[in-house]
């Protein structure tokens, strides 16, 4: 039985990424799995009945030198002893610290999962030194792994990697349709806690409320929307940039059409009460937020950048817009508040298409056939 060891910075990273991977992988491999536990040990995660190890590595998320060497120091004894097949990493720190340490410890399959490019939105000489840490994850790496096929390319032509791969059509883990389904029940309770009547067309956005989502943009051109349709916004997810005290303060007019909700373990019950997803974001490597909307049939507003050209397709399941270009989003919020069958047309090609393409069955079905291929190669057989 061969031995993988998965390494990441935080908890939430296996449980919404990689856990299902793991289960399916742990049928016929040895799993280690490497994270930073302490907030959370994601012990309900796996059947006792599996070989799934979990052991806590104070990985920190941020730059902390002399605990980044500890971390590596640790993660590289484990490794050896371990005498691991393979190690796989996701998330930019991990990454470095995984494939260097798996390198050290002579580690034949090295696996890098590349999900977003944090120096895309970011200024010299900042940009330069996390655009190199990229670079030296790719040389270190020998197998790479992204999570879109636009993605991929980018880090191509930017000359980050050589080349890589993509699970199935693209996105990390996919989506689970059990979970991630219209209803209507659902959809009425949320609407009836936050006061939004049901015949008004609600936006709404999940994920981190930060400058690089583009939360302010969406809200600017959502401020200038004709209140005639009585149109709402809900923004959802844990708010990095201050952007409530933001908007409140600059928008305080329109405070009675926008939600702000914090932080949610039950993204799906949010997605069911939306009329429109919206993300426009200046940095995606993906969109897994997307195809969750999409399975329940919401259609999506997205910015035009890679990543999320490949979890939209333009005019079938969504709409989208220049990045930053508020008019633009503006314009696009109109189409879709004006025009409901354009709504309802697009949501079910949405759903539609995760069914078809991107359901976590057929991810996880993708990860165990890469594996098969990287064994049999290191075999040479």
């Amino acid at each position: 039985m061969k031995k993988i060891s998965f390494v990441m910075t935080v908890p939430s990273a296996l449980r919404s990424f990689m856990a299902d991977h793991i289960r399916a992988l742990a049928c016929s491999h040895d799993i280690t799995v490497l994270c930073n536990f302490s907030n959370d040990d994601c012990s309900d995660l796996f059947d006792q009945t599996l070989s799934i190890t979990l052991i806590h590595v104070p990985i920190k998320r941020r730059a902390r030198p002399f605990s980044d060497l500890a971390a590596l120091i640790s993660i590289y004894r484990i490794l050896r002893k371990g005498r691991f097949s393979s190690v796989h990493s996701i998330m930019p720190k991990a990454g470095l610290i995984a494939m260097i340490a798996g390198w050290l410890a002579r580690v034949p399959i090295r696996v890098h999962m590349f999900t977003g490019q944090v120096w895309v939105t970011q200024k010299q000489p900042w940009r330069g030194f996390l655009k190199a840490v990229d670079r030296l994850i790719g040389v270190l790496a020998t197998d790479i792994f992204a999570d879109s096929p636009s993605q991929l390319k980018f880090l191509v032509d930017e000359r980050v990697i050589k080349s890589g791969n993509v699970l199935g059509e693209g996105s990390v883990n996919g989506v689970d349709c059990e979970r991630y389904k219209p209803n209507s029940l659902m959809a009425d309770n949320i609407r009836s806690a936050l006061h939004i009547p049901n015949h008004s067309i609600l936006f709404g956005f999940v994920g981190r409320l930060s400058n690089d989502k583009g939360v302010l943009d969406l809200v600017q051109a959502f401020s200038m929307l004709p209140e005639s349709y009585t149109p709402h916004l809900l923004l959802v997810g844990p708010d990095e940039d201050e952007i409530e005290m933001k908007v409140r303060a600059a928008h305080s007019e329109n405070m009675s059409r926008i939600h702000f909700l914090g932080y949610t373990s039950t993204p799906e019950e949010i997605y069911t009460a939306l009329d429109v997803f919206c993300i426009p974001s200046y940095r995606e490597g993906f969109g897994s937020s997307v195809i969750e909307a999409a399975a329940c049939g919401v259609p999506a507003l997205a910015s035009r950048i890679y990543g999320l050209t490949d979890s939209v397709v333009e005019n079938e399941t969504g709409l989208l817009h220049r990045p930053g270009d508020v008019e633009d989003i503006l314009r696009r919020l109109k189409q879709y508040l004006s025009d409901p069958d354009l709504r309802t047309r697009h949501g079910t090609q949405a759903m539609q298409r995760v069914h078809r393409s991107f359901t976590t069955d057929r991810l996880t079905a993708e990860m165990r056939n890469a594996y098969k291929e990287m064994f049999t190669r290191m075999c040479g057989c």
